[in-house]
């Protein structure tokens, strides 16, 4: 991440110096280093958000394929009374949804909030250190100010991510009832 972020900087700081070289002509316009420079930055920017792609899916897997090996062996070892105390839509729900959230929702999450964290910081870093550094502690206020927000809004996400879970827990339980006596419905 720390790579493909450098790297895309890069890639705009070329720019941003070809355009400052300036002139009239086609072949300033058409400088070959710049170029060069340029399409070189553009390669290794893909290839860097490539590799950054796979490494995301494979800490994913990793980490879904954890998660999934220990709920289900926590499941075959709970008691027979955890099973009869317990409606099979709310067990459906736990599986399912949690763990399709696990596969799907955490790695894209986490790639997104570490590329935009590291874009800012960097975006952040080279805007005060080149352009005004007195911008550095109204930054690092806001930054106070974010994490204590955040600290406040997690619990608060938590808990509605449980309630919407415990919402849909009654649906899977009618549904895979509805399914066990589907003779005697049809009839």
């Amino acid at each position: 991440y720390l790579l493909a972020n450098s790297a895309q900087l890069f890639q705009q700081f070329t720019v941003a110096r070809w355009t400052e070289a300036g002139g009239t002509s086609i072949s300033t316009a058409l400088n070959m280093k710049y170029m060069r420079s340029l399409v070189n930055a553009a390669g290794v920017v893909s290839g860097l958000f490539w590799l950054r792609s796979v490494l995301t899916t494979v800490v994913g897997v990793r980490a879904s394929r954890f998660l999934h090996d220990g709920m289900l062996n926590s499941t075959f070892a709970a008691p027979l009374s955890y099973f009869s105390a317990t409606p099979s839509g709310q067990l459906l729900t736990r599986d399912g949804k949690g763990l399709d959230t696990v596969d799907s929702g955490v790695p894209d999450s986490i790639g997104s909030v570490l590329f935009c964290f590291l874009q800012i910081c960097m975006s952040i870093g080279a805007l005060s250190g080149v352009v005004t550094p007195g911008m550095l502690f109204p930054l690092a206020l806001i930054s106070v100010l974010y994490a204590r927000t955040m600290r406040q809004f997690r619990p608060a996400a938590r808990d509605l991510k449980r309630v919407d879970t415990k919402t849909r827990s009654p649906i899977f339980t009618h549904f895979g009832e509805a399914l066990k006596g589907v003779e005697t419905i049809r009839s």
